[in-house]
């Protein structure tokens, strides 16, 4: 059986409360954050500056 798992690629703020409300919303956990991506915009949530460019994913 071959599963392929999906990520979501966001720029983030950093701030934890961002982070919890994602998971509360869409059962989302943060997976990853390269050091080699720069974040360019602002967070995706809450619209402050992205300080990390961050991969969100379901946890199996």
């Amino acid at each position: 059986m071959c599963m392929r798992r999906k990520m979501a690629k966001a720029e983030w703020c950093g701030q934890e409360g961002c982070e919890e409300a994602v998971k509360e919303k869409t059962t989302v956990t943060l997976m990853v954050m390269p050091f080699d991506e720069k974040a360019k915009g602002p967070c995706f949530r809450c619209g402050k500056k992205a300080l990390h460019v961050a991969y969100f994913s379901k946890a199996y």
